[in-house]
């Protein structure tokens, strides 16, 4: 009974990746963002990133198509610093991240030192987990630059009676 089961697990019956095709992410409707700071309880939508589905060529096909689970990082770092320090801004298995204005405003201002009030130039990429434990990466097709104008929040003084 035991012999019956090794036969049926063949190595020749595994798949194997042939090729792959990176997700390409869609240029945003506005590329500068000028952040306000939000009434208090507020984190409004700043922007929102969509891509498309990284795909996959495998040992049975001659097609791409989409290998499940797949794990999307949406990364930031300064323009001109080609990802040697990205920031991951979310992680998620949609085709969509939504940014909002504390999120991206804290990044910018405690991991990018921004102290003033200036344009900062970042490029955005998304990143594709995937294999057992998502231990392989596939970097997308391109980049998206985005201009950033971050506010400096008010420190609220508590009123002394």
């Amino acid at each position: 009974m035991l012999s019956i089961l090794f036969l049926a697990c063949r190595t020749d019956d595994l798949l194997t990746l042939k090729n792959s095709s990176a997700s390409i992410i869609d240029s945003l409707a506005v590329s500068e963002f000028i952040l306000q700071e939000p009434e208090s309880g507020q984190n409004p939508l700043a922007f929102t990133v969509t891509w498309t589905e990284t795909k996959f060529v495998l040992s049975d096909g001659d097609y791409p198509g989409p290998v499940a689970p797949i794990r999307y990082a949406l990364e930031m770092d300064k323009k001109g610093n080609n990802f040697q320090s990205p920031i991951v801004l979310t992680s998620t298995m949609q085709l969509n991240a939504n940014v909002f204005v504390k999120d991206i405003n804290g990044i910018i201002l405690s991991k990018f030192n921004s102290e003033d009030q200036s344009s900062i130039e970042f490029d955005l990429r998304i990143m594709a987990y995937y294999g057992e434990n998502q231990v392989h990466s596939l970097v997308s097709e391109n980049l998206v630059s985005i201009s950033v104008v971050p506010y400096k929040p008010v420190d609220v003084i508590p009123a002394v009676y």
